[in-house]
């Protein structure tokens, strides 16, 4: 009597350690098969079986490995058992009865978010405790499963807001914030290449006074029209990207300053060419800066801010080109310092961390 009391003790303890198990780890296949294995332990059962839906994505963990197919026999004995609450039993495949109990993962609401499983090949009971004991754990897992629907939708959502941010839509070109993230990388590969650097920033004229004659639609084909160009006179290594409202940025490696200028010269004359919108004639007209990358200590924004200035110096002198007046890396405004006393003003986004159960 003590040893069936002692044995009996300890099987409740160790459904009670089952109950508190966590899915909220890194790998969420990996966590539902190792719970399988434990309860199939503890039960001394022949398989378990978890199915659940996260966000998109369904998963199905089993104890032995072995996944049923859809026309097994096991999910007609789970589907008798959902509908009746109840374990339920029938002839196994050898003559011999096969046992099964289907316990839904439930929240507070009623909603169900998937299924636990037990399985034996031979005829046996399930005891109420026991059933209790999975009904509880159907709840927990429930509400972490319902965490981690949450979580996946958070995450899909800023990541679609994240490739929203990298590529213009309406030019088929990359966005500042794109050119921002990628461009340190690319300037690392070409240093270690001694491969010079020219970064040019392109400002297209006359597009608010396209917009007030014939449209903003007009002015769009304006922006469109420089884009195609910069793109089939670009070579396949040059980055090219919407650096803010008519303006353009085109970095080019492995060209000398001498070469960078006829190639901005060359795409000026290009897109300086006529085009027809809507049987209107339109010549678009650019203004360029020119930069190129200083020493180990110049960083590419800095690069680009430089030949902004130098574009807007040349549109104010009446010029179409114009390159910085930068020769050297530690020149005043090349590196990204902040005064002493500067405040700083930013946008705050909270993350959801649930991977260690908090937030």
């Amino acid at each position: 009597v003590y040893k069936r009391q002692t044995e009996r003790s300890t099987s409740s303890d160790t459904f009670r350690a089952l109950v508190r198990s966590s899915l909220l780890s890194a790998n969420l296949e990996a966590a539902l098969t190792k719970l399988t294995q434990r309860l199939c332990r503890t039960l001394r059962l022949d398989d378990c079986l978890i199915s659940t839906r996260v966000g998109d994505v369904d998963h199905l963990a089993s104890a032995s490995g072995k996944l049923p197919s859809d026309g097994s026999a096991l999910w007609t004995l789970v589907y008798n058992s959902q509908q009746s609450g109840l374990p339920v039993f029938a002839a196994g495949p050898d003559g011999k009865g096969e046992s099964a109990i289907a316990i839904d993962i439930k929240t507070k609401q009623e909603e169900t978010l998937g299924t636990i499983v037990l399985y034996d090949k031979k005829l046996r009971l399930f005891p109420r405790q026991i059933i209790t004991w999975l009904r509880d754990l159907g709840h927990r897992l429930a509400l972490e499963l319902a965490w981690l629907s949450v979580h996946q939708r958070i995450a899909g959502d800023r990541e679609r807001l994240r490739e929203r941010s990298m590529y213009d839509p309406m030019l088929g070109l990359w966005t500042r914030a794109a050119l921002e993230e990628h461009l340190p990388a690319e300037i690392s590969t070409w240093r270690q290449r001694e491969e010079p650097v020219m970064l040019a920033v392109l400002d297209v004229r006359g597009t608010r006074e396209v917009n007030h004659r014939l449209g903003h639609l007009a002015g769009d084909a304006l922006l469109r029209h420089l884009a195609e160009v910069l793109r089939q006179h670009a070579r396949p290594q040059d980055l090219i990207a919407r650096y803010g409202g008519d303006r353009f940025a085109l970095i080019m490696a492995g060209l000398s300053l001498e070469r960078g200028l006829a190639t901005i010269e060359e795409l000026q004359r290009v897109v300086a060419t006529p085009f027809e919108h809507e049987g209107q004639s339109i010549t678009p007209r650019v203004v360029a800066g020119l930069s190129p990358l200083l020493g180990t200590n110049d960083s590419g924004s800095a690069a680009l801010r430089r030949a902004s200035a130098a574009a807007t110096r040349a549109k104010t002198r009446g010029q179409t080109l114009a390159v910085s007046e930068t020769t050297a890396a530690d020149a005043p405004g090349s590196r990204e310092t902040l005064e002493p006393g500067t405040t700083l003003g930013g946008m705050y986004q909270i993350v959801h961390e649930i991977s260690r159960g908090a937030m």
